[in-house]
Parts: C-alpha cells; sequence; structure tokens
C-alpha cells in the first residue's frame, strides 16, 4: 500500500469513509486512554500527517495498517503485530479491506522527559496480542497494570540535545503564548537555527508542531468533556478564537468540533479518529 494524496476533496472522501468506522475509546488511570477501532473500507484511507500528542501502543487484531513515522520508511503491519508510535513525533498513516486494532495512549513524559520504548521482542509481542484480544471482547482488567510493566521493561527517556528540550518545552506549553525566540533562548539557539534542526528532525516547524499539539489535546477535551463548551475547548487549549479551533477541525479530521464532541459521546457504537 502506497500514501495516496489526503488532502483537498480526497481527504473529504477519506473522512466520510472514515466516520463510517465504529470506534470506542475508553480511559484509563493517569491521563492514558485505549480504543478499539473496526474497519471495512473499500479503497486505501490515506490519513494526513499529525503530531502524537501521546505514546501509542498499538495491536493490530486483524488486516493491516501501513504507518510512516517521520524519519523512516513506512512500514506495513499485520493481524497479530504490536507496534509503537513515538510519543510527540509527526506520523502518517494508511488502511484498506476490513481490519480490528487495540491500541493504548500513554502520557508522553516522565521525569519532564519524552518516554521511548524500544524495541518490543517476542515476549511483549505475544502479550500484547494476547491483551489486545481481551480488550476487543470488552475486559478492562489488567490493562493499566500491564501497560506500567511495558514502560518499567522496555522504557526509556529521550536525550537533551537542544530539538529535544524544544519539543519538550512546546508540549508543555502548548495551551499558552510562547514565541520561537524564546524557546530557542531556553535551549541556547538562534531561532533561525532553532527552525532548521527542528524541522529536519520533527518533520515540521515550531509553531505547526504546537498547533498539532493543540489539535490533539482539544479532540479528548470534545471526547472527554462533552459539557465543556466548543469556545471553552478553544480557550483551554491555546487557541482564543473558536473559529481557529473549527477551521483545524474540519481541515485535519474532516469533522467540525460538534461532530468530533458528539462521535466521543456516542461509546462503544460511535465512530472517530483511531488516535
Amino acid at each position: 500500500m502506497t500514501f495516496a494524496d489526503a488532502s483537498g476533496q480526497g481527504w473529504k472522501r477519506t473522512a466520510a469513509a472514515l466516520v463510517a468506522n465504529p470506534f470506542e475509546r475508553f480511559e484509563l488511570p493517569d491521563g492514558a486512554f485505549g480504543w478499539v477501532y473496526r474497519y471495512h473500507n473499500a479503497q486505501p484511507l490515506p490519513i494526513p500527517a499529525l503530531t502524537t500528542a501521546s505514546l501509542e501502543v498499538a495491536v493490530q487484531l486483524a488486516g493491516d495498517w501501513t504507518l510512516a513515522v517521520h524519519g523512516a520508511a513506512p512500514s506495513r503491519r499485520g493481524a497479530g503485530e504490536a507496534f509503537v508510535v513515538p510519543a510527540l513525533t509527526r506520523h502518517r498513516y494508511a488502511f484498506a479491506g476490513v481490519g480490528r486494532q487495540v491500541g493504548f495512549a500513554l502520557p508522553p513524559r516522565r521525569e519532564g522527559r519524552r518516554l521511548l520504548l524500544g524495541p518490543l521482542g517476542a515476549r511483549w509481542q505475544r502479550r500484547l496480542v494476547a491483551l489486545g484480544h481481551e480488550v476487543a471482547g470488552g475486559g478492562r482488567a489488567g490493562v493499566a497494570e500491564a501497560l506500567e510493566e511495558l514502560v518499567r521493561d522496555r522504557g526509556a527517556l529521550a536525550g537533551e540535545d537542544p530539538v529535544e528540550r524544544a519539543r519538550a518545552l512546546l508540549e508543555q506549553t502548548y495551551d499558552r503564548p510562547l514565541y520561537l525566540e524564546h524557546v530557542a533562548a531556553e535551549v541556547g539557539l538562534h531561532a533561525k537555527a532553532l527552525s532548521r534542526r527542528f524541522v529536519a528532525q520533527v518533520g515540521v516547524a515550531p509553531i505547526r508542531f504546537r498547533t498539532e499539539l493543540r489539535l490533539q489535546h482539544a479532540i479528548r477535551l470534545l471526547w472527554s468533556r462533552p459539557e465543556r463548551p466548543i469556545a471553552r475547548v478553544a480557550e483551554e487549549v491555546g487557541l482564543a478564537d473558536p473559529r481557529q479551533l473549527h477551521r483545524l477541525t474540519v481541515a485535519t479530521c474532516g469533522m467540525t468540533p460538534a461532530q468530533l464532541g458528539r462521535r466521543g459521546r456516542q461509546g462503544s457504537s460511535g465512530t472517530g479518529l483511531p488516535s
């Protein structure tokens, strides 16, 4: 499978097909959450590049899933495979046919630094696939404990190079005004130098990175706090004008904030973005 164009009218068709697939999201302790996603698509659905707000662990139970993380070639994940999407990275994905995926989103930081997961290995592959089948069947007991054990066993903290420090600072302050010059001064680089290095390592300019984090956090608020007015959600993620949130969700998700919120409230029969 290759990534087709995911913009303009092509993305509108993709979004319409995407929301027809059942998507269940459930909360886990300490800010983590999980999902069960079932899809049936006649054509591959390419999703525009996004920055992950969490560290994601996905288990492909049926069908396939093609993933491209910035800096790496696209890779296909088939049934019976578990894989990791690093925290605070840009990625694209595409999928087609009939499939089912279970996944878990973990907070992106530990001890103030970005959390990484090393290679899963055969033992964790088997364990995560078994856990995925249990979750898909409705089981939730022991999920948080298994994920915490995974982090203890395979986790590491990212280094302290200037771009990594800038990425962490932007994630920690995504909801507040912060100029590029301030970020650059904090990490000891000139603003232009930081921007060049950030684009090379992360795949997008620092300001766009922050915008994508705001979008991810807004989506989560729309799902988990349905009583919040949309204007309040926009304000909480640092967008003073709710019209900006509307433009972002339509351009990136193919849905208005109100549509996203309704799907988040529909529970196991709802639909939405898979991560």
